[in-house]
């Protein structure tokens, strides 16, 4: 049977703890002031592009996510709020070809959105701003355009990194949190994201580079004012 990975087994130790060690408050309660709210866990789906020769490329494999929002209440439950957030994947898996541990994929947002609280302390989530994809090495990265799609080492030249431009990015999330005391909350997410950049090359020409992700998330959250029971 194949071995759970560390970072997995840590991740489930975390829902199972969150789940079973926590309960809801019998009395609702608001949200209201500085927001602060960190987001980890795992991130799934791929990436697709396209490499110079006009060749396909499909960019795989769970990796690590976090999110960073800060901002504040507009009105009772309802928050505005700043948005950052990366996906990065150790040792993708490119064409089907999986790479060594010295290459690095991440996906990053910059953006703003609105998260609501709903009774019971559910709360949907979304945010909109701009995104970008990385791939680069331990040593001293990748060149974009010396990729060749069907070697699976990609440490073997001194290539540079390559970083697309900036395009359109959304997130989307659902899910509970629970209150830990008068002011932190801690919670469990899900969260559906996609970003769509038009990377120019030399001749001109555009090929899109898309992703589709879906992720899971542990919320840790700090609300800037002392809540209180209704």
């Amino acid at each position: 049977m194949k071995a759970v990975p560390q970072h997995k087994r840590l991740f489930l130790a975390i829902v199972i703890i969150l789940l079973t060690g926590m309960h809801a408050r019998a009395q609702e309660r608001t949200h209201r002031g500085l927001y602060l709210s960190m987001q980890f866990g795992p991130a799934f789906g791929s990436v697709n592009g396209f490499n110079p020769a006009g060749e396909r490329l499909t960019i795989s494999g769970t990796g690590f996510g976090f999110d960073l929002l800060l901002g504040g209440t507009l009105s009772e439950n309802l928050v505005l709020h700043g948005t950052l957030s990366s996906k990065l994947k150790s040792a993708p898996t490119i064409n089907g070809l999986k790479c060594s541990e010295c290459i690095a994929f991440d996906e990053t947002f910059i953006g703003a959105g609105l998260t609501y609280y709903l009774k019971h302390n559910f709360l949907i989530s979304g945010s909109i701003g701009s995104g970008s994809f990385t791939l680069s090495n331990d040593f001293s990265n990748i060149n974009y355009a010396f990729w060749d799609s069907s070697l699976p080492e990609y440490c073997t030249e001194p290539y540079t990194t390559f970083t697309t431009r900036e395009g359109f990015s959304y997130q989307l999330k659902a899910g509970k949190e629970w209150w830990v005391d008068a002011r932190w909350a801690m919670g469990i997410l899900f969260e559906y994201s996609s970003t769509r950049v038009s990377e120019p090359f030399k001749d001109k020409h555009t090929s899109p580079w898309t992703s589709n992700r879906f992720n899971v998330r542990i919320s840790i959250t700090k609300h800037g004012k002392k809540n209180r029971d209704r």
